[in-house]
């Protein structure tokens, strides 16, 4: 979805593979944006967003950075796309930021 997004907004996407360890090239590469917007459809507590910074501010990143997620609650049943929007993570919600 946030590929969708992305044809009308103007941001980049980095998209993990490789979820861990992080890797100094993927660290560094991230050290150069001023806002990192992170989008995950999982709860927020240890979620990716929650690893990264604070390795990114080991390496002295003083930028503006913001984990999109469910807030840590249960999720009812739903479709896909009911349980996106409503978690904020829509493509909707994601062009608005």
């Amino acid at each position: 979805k946030v590929y969708e997004a992305q044809k009308t907004a103007d941001f980049d996407i980095v998209k993990l593979n490789k979820i861990y360890p992080f890797s100094d090239e993927l660290l560094n590469s991230l050290l150069t944006y001023e806002t990192i917007d992170v989008f995950e459809e999982v709860v927020k507590n240890g979620g990716i967003g929650e690893h990264i910074l604070p390795l990114l501010k080991e390496k002295g990143y003083k930028g503006e950075f913001k984990i999109h997620a469910i807030n840590n609650k249960f999720v009812p049943a739903s479709s896909v796309e009911t349980a996106l929007m409503k978690n904020g993570l829509d493509i909707e919600s994601i062009r608005s930021i």
